[in-house]
């Protein structure tokens, strides 16, 4: 089987080059979500639909089902792989899709806005439907108060915010 390392730079995803996720997905994910075996997977954030082919080539059996706020990403639909046009803060478009599977979802990887508020409500309204893992990506910029970092020529102001995704997940029984 490749790896995530292998598969994310063929496909063009920077989850392992740019982001270097690879490590804690086969560390965290792999374990608890068998590749081997069919499942859901729902990401949030299709962008430019590295990510679904990614998940079709690691999961082989899986539905893969993305959701992004533009209409533009329908374009990167596959025969394993639906893309849903809504906006990851609006709870009951989420609900509607994840009580149409009919299946539990077996990993949500919420790579969407990055919005703190957004990722709350995102995790708030599709948990319930989680069977195995749930992965915000991209909540780094809440650990460090301080500091704006330049990523692809993109400010990123961290958060100020006392909803912090962090807080909130302390908050979960």
């Amino acid at each position: 089987m490749k790896s995530f390392a292998d598969i994310a730079n063929e496909v063009g995803t920077d989850k392992h080059s740019g982001c270097g996720y690879g490590p804690h997905y086969e560390k965290y994910v792999f374990p608890f979500v068998d590749r081997r075996k069919p499942h859901v997977i729902l990401e949030v954030g299709v962008h430019n639909g590295s990510s679904l082919r990614l998940w079709e080539q690691l999961y082989p059996f899986a539905s893969i089902i993305g959701i992004d706020i533009d209409p533009r990403c329908t374009q990167y639909a596959s025969d394993r792989s639906k893309v849903f046009i809504g906006n990851q803060s609006d709870r009951p478009f989420l609900e509607s899709i994840a009580t149409s599977i009919n299946s539990p979802i077996s990993l949500v990887v919420d790579d969407g806005s990055h919005d703190i508020n957004d990722q709350i409500v995102s995790f708030d309204a599709l948990w319930p439907f989680v069977s195995s893992v749930y992965v915000i990506e991209d909540i780094w910029h809440e650990w460090l108060p301080r500091l704006l970092r330049h990523i692809d020529n993109c400010v990123v102001k961290p958060s100020t915010s006392p909803n912090r995704f962090i807080l909130f997940a302390h908050k979960i029984p």
